[in-house]
């Protein structure tokens, strides 16, 4: 008869063990289920927030214009010495004078 009774003790230990088991996999899954929403919802605020800065990046960059110069070797001559001595137009002491030959101040 003890040995039924340790059986019995056994099978029932062994039920809860496994009740346990179970209960701590559906957290698991729920855990599983929970993190890949959260996922999923940083995954589109990052998009969100990259579409953003790309819009305000292409508005900033609508304001500015590729210029076009005439005789780029010419005027990376005439750079040369002004770049050297930072003297004349453009240099830090010239306080809003104009800039450098092909220069044009932004229109912003």
């Amino acid at each position: 008869m003890e040995t039924v009774e340790e059986l019995a003790d056994r099978a029932e230990g062994a039920a809860r063990e496994r009740r346990a088991a179970s209960r701590r996999v559906g957290e698991a899954e729920a855990e599983v289920t929970q993190t890949a929403q959260k996922q999923h919802e940083a995954e589109e605020t990052t998009s969100a927030a990259g579409r953003a800065l790309l819009d305000v990046v292409r508005e900033h960059l609508v304001a500015y214009e590729e210029l076009t110069v005439d005789d780029p070797v010419g005027l990376l001559d005439r750079l040369q010495e002004w770049a050297g001595h930072l003297t004349g137009p453009l240099s830090g002491a010239a306080g809003g004078e104009p800039g450098p030959p092909g220069h044009r101040r932004a229109t912003r």
